[in-house]
């Protein structure tokens, strides 16, 4: 598996040197560090979300007090 640190270094070094080997390898080096990258994080089903519908709501009547 590919680490980011590697794909740090050689993005690094395509930047500083314009080798066009570099370039290539780091763009290989990330597609494969996204193939292998399987970790998803989770998404919260908190229905938090739907306290603040309220306040961006235009349907609803403004307060006069």
């Amino acid at each position: 598996m590919v680490s980011l640190k590697k794909i740090d270094e050689v993005a690094i070094r395509w930047n500083k040197t314009k080798n066009p080997e570099d370039k290539d390898l780091w763009y290989k080096l990330i597609k494969e560090y996204g193939l292998n990258n399987t970790k998803r994080r989770t998404l919260s089903t908190d229905s938090s979300d739907e306290s603040n519908a309220e306040r961006y709501d235009d349907n609803r009547q403004g307060k006069l007090f």
